[in-house]
């Protein structure tokens, strides 16, 4: 049959990842002309991005959970559902509110996508078949956020910002329908939650979101230096809950959102940890590049997505080579190898950034970190997969997920309040909203973003330290030293 075995079921994930990607990249395009369609300001226009990414760092691991004890196929299907159904409020939004709030519908069948999609690789995959399914999950992510780039210059210019939700309604529905043909649903553990750390996770990442939405317009004033305080408060409280949620999960009647449990094996520690800081280091990269590109060289959005193209059309040929390296030579070397070529993106970046510099560097640099990516995420997520047992699959693929998200979340806050500080806060505000800086500040409009890029620098190098001192991988057997 056509739609059978495990052929099937990697394209089944794959076009999901595409789906979740395109997404992403299209809707950074998309901002600016939302904000002028709904008449909104900036405030509303932040929080399309913070409520999507608040609900899936909130909800992803415990969807997780919930894959392993009602059968992640089953999880990953609703899921697709779901993310269809807030993609079609999402278009049919008239304000700034229920865009927001369909937002938020959209996040929580993301969530299940993004907890299930590894789990459902670990299910019908061999552990040295992996690396080249994550590679070809990853050419799907390279080729989404293509397609979203060409999508958002493309659509937003010539049929407006609410088709590039309504494009996901079809693909969604018709991915649903075969994934319940061929993906099987396999359980794990039986279903433990963490209600009291998973509510504290919620309210901790809604005080991160608030703090980045007022530090936009605020700086560091005294209610973001409250909000901060009351951040690490309740980071505190959350690991005090869930080390006694560890202590008291072998009743299986409770399980805790961060297994702190895991963090006994370094291999898969380390790994988690070098995907939450890749994500706070790199993810909001497109971002500042978007920043620099209408609002100081003045280009439209369709000339921005052209500018980008090709770093993702070279990545997404890369990824599938990368995975099947990460196969036979383990995941150590390729993924520090792409944390390698990030840094270096990055740092070129940070260092000779100008309002005049040619666009023919951008593209060469972004290729750089684009060909890194391509490399590190299909051979770190073997390697967390790899160091898991079977009947946790899900809740360490929603825990990788939701530090990844966790991490974007955070990448867009500091990218933000870096980027305004060289600069009068309104003429910020103007540049984060699609209009071009002029008046003779461009040179210090730049100066902000190229103090981002120093700050992913340092992140990435943090991220390479951890990726190179994971420990190595028996090939033969699939074990991980711990």
């Amino acid at each position: 049959m056509l739609f059978s075995g495990k052929g099937a079921v990697l394209v089944v994930v794959v076009l999901g990842v595409f789906m979740s990607a395109v997404d992403v990249t299209i809707v950074v395009l998309a901002l600016p002309s939302i904000a002028q369609d709904l008449g909104s300001g900036l405030g509303p226009v932040v929080w399309v991005i913070l409520s999507y990414s608040l609900v899936i760092s909130s909800l992803t691991t415990q969807l997780g959970r919930l894959g392993d004890a009602f059968g992640r196929g089953f999880m990953y299907n609703l899921g697709l559902i779901i993310f269809s159904l807030g993609s079609l409020l999402c278009g049919l939004s008239t304000s700034g509110s229920m865009l927001i709030a369909s937002r938020v519908i959209q996040g929580i069948g993301a969530s299940m996508i993004q907890a299930n999609s590894g789990a459902v690789i670990a299910d019908h995959f061999e552990s040295w078949e992996r690396g080249r399914a994550f590679g070809y999950t990853a050419l799907g992510w390279s080729m989404g956020a293509i397609v979203g780039i060409l999508l958002g210059g493309l659509v937003v210019t010539y049929a407006g910002w609410r088709y590039i939700f309504l494009i996901n309604v079809p693909i969604g529905l018709i991915l649903s329908i075969i994934g319940l043909r061929v993906i099987k649903s396999r359980r794990g553990i039986p279903g433990c939650f963490d209600i009291p750390g998973a509510s504290i996770l919620f309210f901790l990442l809604l005080l991160v979101s608030i703090a980045s939405y007022r530090s936009i317009f605020e700086g560091l004033s005294q209610s973001v230096s409250i909000l901060t305080a009351a951040c690490l408060l309740l980071l505190a409280l959350f690991i005090l809950v869930e080390k006694r949620s560890l202590e008291i999960s072998s009743e299986r009647s409770q399980c805790p959102v961060i297994d702190l449990g895991i963090f006994g094996n370094r291999y898969l520690s380390y790994s988690l940890l070098a995907a939450f800081l890749q994500s706070v280091g790199m993810f909001a990269s497109s971002f500042i590049l978007t920043l620099y590109l209408q609002g100081v060289r003045g280009l439209t959005p369709l000339e921005t997505s052209l500018l980008l193209l090709p770093s993702y059309l070279i990545s997404s040929m890369i990824a599938p080579i990368a995975g099947r390296l990460s196969d036979r030579y383990g995941s150590r070397i390729p993924a520090s190898l792409g944390i390698s070529l990030m840094l270096t993106s990055s740092a070129i970046y940070a260092l000779i950034l100008n309002p005049g510099m040619p666009l023919e560097y951008i593209v060469i640099i972004s290729i750089v970190g684009g060909i890194g990516s391509s490399i590190f995420f299909p051979a770190n997520n073997r390697a967390v997969m790899v160091s898991a047992s079977s009947d946790i699959y899900g809740g360490v693929s929603g825990l990788l997920r939701t530090l990844n998200n966790i991490g974007t979340l955070l990448s867009y806050s500091i990218a933000i309040a870096i980027s305004s500080t060289t600069v009068p806060r309104e003429i910020a505000l103007t540049a984060f909203l699609g209009e071009r800086v002029i008046g003779g500040i461009e040179a210090g409009f730049v100066e902000g973003l190229r103090s981002s890029f120093a700050v992913s620098a340092a992140i990435l190098l943090l991220t390479l330290i951890l990726s190179i001192q994971r420990g190595e991988e028996d090939l033969k057997h699939g074990n991980t030293t711990r």
